[in-house]
């Protein structure tokens, strides 16, 4: 199948938007995998949190369920499927009392083994169950009292000590705090970290939290972008991981604003250019890169490709669009879920990203009925290739893209 040009016309609410780019239009590539997991059998966003992760060690992400009477899995076989789910858990559900707009509920390597285990926070504490292997978990564990759902305003997993194990982060008013993972399903005694950020005070707050390495040592550092409520634009500010859960006092991470539009916090936070140094994303007008120094400051922002803005029709809680490295060369690439399917940009050595960009799948999108609100979509190696995938929790189950020469398929 030879490339060749092709246009696309989306309508969207800003009007009609042609995104040109280069390959051979993609027909409707994706696979209904499995009829489950789907609002059809009664999951719904507000009330069942779907995640996928390696639950199994394998490479391959899992499908890992919160429903109403507990905790359902269903393990990637490799081929783009998944075996047939199971419930392995009676707990972290409605049933149990666990709610969506009260309760986190995290999926993430908490032992170091590589296979991720379950992590809950609510009013009385911390409870985790840890991965046992071929998809199922221990029993429910209440490992800590004080980081619960009332005294902590925002809940976060990172590794900050660099020991493969995601660490317990508390963010509260002028307070950061982490509890380190000690590697048997429980968390250590809260360390104080920072006082610096105003979750939410009279004179300003702290609009986003990015916690994430960006220095290459694999200590996940603290990013914070602070608002004024005087009306002064925000100020980013980087706290950097110095091991054991301490970490260095806050400095000025350098002025990356884009121009365009009142300025936000950085969308995502990723390596593009692939020094090793994670980078800021911005979508605006258009996509903004600020290229990361290694130390915790970054360049001032550019223009880095002149799509996946609104100025081309993508609207920030309507339309998707994520950072991964798809073809294997260090260097993270955009993911957007637009009107017609699923577009991508190849990031660059000088932190832009490829021109034009490329239509990859005509699935996904809006205009196969595919809503943030009621399907997530999430990009992730399930075949265990080192190349991530899509998978989304669509009306009739699970749907799967996998991707491969430049397409999901």
């Amino acid at each position: 199948m030879h490339s060749k040009v092709w246009r696309i016309a989306t309508a969207t609410g800003a009007g009609v938007v042609l995104a040109l780019g280069v390959g051979a239009a993609p027909a409707s590539a994706a696979h209904l995998v499995m009829r489950d997991f789907g609002t059809e059998q009664g999951w719904q966003s507000d009330k069942h949190p779907r995640l996928v992760a390696d639950i199994t060690g394998d490479g391959r992400g899992d499908v890992v369920g919160f429903f109403f009477t507990g905790v359902h899995t269903a393990v990637a076989t490799g081929n783009g499927q998944f075996a047939a789910p199971s419930q392995v858990s009676n707990d972290f559900a409605i049933t149990t009392g666990w709610r969506v707009d009260a309760h986190d509920r995290f999926v993430a390597d908490i032992t170091g083994d590589g296979r991720a285990d379950i992590v809950g926070v609510r009013e009385t504490g911390v409870f985790t169950a840890v991965s046992a292997g071929g998809g199922r978990f221990g029993p429910i564990a209440h490992v800590s009292s004080g980081f619960n759902s009332v005294a902590c305003t925002i809940r976060k997993l990172a590794d900050a000590d660099g020991d493969g194990r995601s660490d317990l982060f508390c963010i509260r008013d002028q307070r950061i705090e982490v509890a380190l993972a000690r590697g048997d399903g429980g968390f250590g005694s809260p360390i104080f970290v920072s006082g610096v950020f105003p979750v939410d005070d009279s004179l300003a707050r702290t609009t986003e939290f990015h916690i994430v390495d960006v220095t290459r040592d694999g200590r996940a550092d603290i990013l914070g972008a602070i608002t004024s409520r005087q009306g002064a634009p925000p100020t980013l500010f980087s706290l950097v991981a110095q091991g054991g859960g301490r970490y260095n006092a806050e400095e000025f991470a350098g002025g990356v604003w884009p121009p365009s539009g009142n300025p936000v916090p950085p969308d995502l936070v990723s390596d593009v250019s692939g020094d090793g140094f994670a980078d800021l994303i911005f979508f605006q007008s258009t996509t903004f890169v600020a290229r990361g120094r290694g130390d915790g400051t970054f360049n001032s922002f550019s223009v880095a490709i002149s799509d996946f803005g609104f100025s081309t029709g993508w609207v920030a809680g309507t339309h998707p669009r994520m950072a991964a490295d798809l073809n294997g060369d260090g260097r993270s690439d955009i993911i957007g879920f637009g009107n017609p399917g699923v577009f991508t940009a190849a990031g660059r050595t000088n932190g832009a990203f490829e021109a034009p960009v490329r239509f990859v799948s005509a699935e996904f999108g809006r205009d196969r009925q595919w809503k943030v609100v009621e399907h997530p979509r999430f990009v992730i190696d399930i075949t265990g290739d080192g190349r991530p995938d899509i998978v989304g929790f669509g009306d009739h189950g699970i749907w799967t893209g996998i991707y491969q020469d430049g397409f999901f398929v």
